[in-house]
């Protein structure tokens, strides 16, 4: 696998060198907000599915000109599978350019059957990286992303039951640099998911005065 750029106004592609190493494979890109830096996973190339259980991705950057198109001349490692001996994947940066948000498991990089995926902060001012705190539990949490204003952020979490997939939403706290305690998404039936009626309005709420400011 490789990270190549497409260009909508010019319809052209760009594939930078430095993503498209016959050695590694590379996954899961994202932009920064000011689409200066690209972010994606990195892992040692190996024969799949024979390897699938030795592949750890690293997390990695390159810096982007978006006026020019032009790539930096070295990536970044983040965080470093080799030392952590675990995966780390599906980064997605905050839209105010504090952290990135990623889904960390034993190895691999489709993790949503991964009970032990858990999601992690990587705080871009300070370098430190750490469990994401209440957005997290004894289940898997796989596929997430922020809220435009960067104060909430929902994920894919199998915490129910271990079977279906659910949509959580959790706050993120500013002062402690960790999530609270997530919540289902309401659903339309209350009696099923037994959703309390203060719960969803305190969500409509925040949602109406934060997320969709």
């Amino acid at each position: 696998s490789d990270v190549i750029v497409y260009c909508p106004e010019t319809h052209k592609i760009l594939r930078p060198a430095l993503t498209n190493i016959k050695d590694k494979f590379e996954t899961m890109p994202a932009f920064s907000a000011d689409g200066k830096t690209l972010f994606f996973s990195v892992a040692d190339a190996g024969e799949l599915p024979r390897d699938a259980m030795r592949m750890k991705y690293s997390l990695c950057s390159l810096a982007f000109d978006p006026e020019t198109g032009l790539f930096g001349d070295h990536v970044d490692t983040l965080v470093s599978a080799s030392r952590t001996n675990r995966s780390h994947v599906s980064v997605k940066p905050s839209y105010d350019g504090n952290y990135l948000l990623v889904t960390v498991a034993d190895y691999g990089t489709f993790l949503i059957d991964h009970p032990e995926a858990d999601l992690w902060i990587y705080d871009l001012k300070t370098g430190e990286y750490y469990p994401a705190g209440g957005i997290n539990s004894g289940n898997t949490e796989s596929f997430h992303n922020w809220s435009a204003n960067s104060r909430w952020a929902v994920v894919s979490s199998r915490r129910d039951d271990g079977l279906y997939t659910r949509l959580y939403i959790s706050h993120f706290n500013p002062e402690t640099k960790l999530f609270d305690k997530a919540f289902l998404l309401p659903q339309r039936n209350r009696n099923i998911f037994k959703i309390r009626e203060h719960t969803i309005l305190s969500f409509r709420i925040h949602t109406t005065l934060q997320i969709l400011r």
